[in-house]
């Protein structure tokens, strides 16, 4: 009865490490910039996005003139994808962490450096004019926002990978709780295997 219950074991064992998440690196839209993503174990892994968030505003107070503002980006997140052996059992594709995750996630976002208006002239964040070379005046920092989400993520096709995300967060910047969605496109470098499509 023993050896029926450890051959038990060893076969539930070795059918939990059949599908195994996957090291990447690429170039992320949307918020264009540099991901990387490495295991800790079989269905978790740690995810670093540095980034340039790029924000559009439209205002009737200044004759609805339109706003560019510039802010540096870093994500940092861990992600637990539960259904990957699922996935495999269906018949479903894995590669490149294709599969849906939780994620628990801390983001850095930098006060905008300068922004342009409609008449392309560049001003500070308070719109005082700013010379070429000088930042805007303020903290280094604008804020923090730490988040709870659930997620998937798809490898589509050739090198192109979808990611689409959605929970509660809070912002150190607002001081408040939110509801934080993120779309991501990501194309992955390296060498293309030959089993991908």
């Amino acid at each position: 009865m023993k050896k029926i219950l450890f051959y038990c074991f060893i076969s539930v064992y070795t059918s939990s490490l059949f599908a195994q998440t996957e090291t990447i690196n690429g170039i992320s839209f949307f918020y264009p910039g540099y991901l990387h993503e490495r295991p800790i174990t079989d269905q978790v892994t740690a995810r670093v996005l540095l980034a340039m968030m790029t924000q559009f505003k439209t205002s009737a107070e200044a004759d609805f003139g339109s706003n560019i503002y510039f802010s540096g980006l870093a994500h940092l997140s861990v992600r637990n994808y539960y259904n990957m052996n699922r996935r495999v059992e269906r018949g479903r594709r894995t590669e490149k962490n294709s599969a849906d995750y939780i994620s628990l996630s801390a983001q850095l976002m930098s006060t905008p450096v300068a922004f342009y208006d409609d008449q392309c002239k560049c001003l500070d964040f308070e719109g005082e004019p700013v010379y070429r070379g000088e930042r805007e005046k303020g903290d280094a920092m604008s804020g923090m926002i730490f988040g709870l989400s659930w997620g998937i993520q798809r490898y589509l096709f050739k090198r192109l990978t979808l990611d689409f995300n959605l929970g509660p967060a809070y912002s150190t910047y607002l001081k408040s709780p939110l509801l934080q969605t993120n779309v991501t496109f990501l194309v992955w470098l390296g060498k293309r295997e030959e089993n991908y499509w």
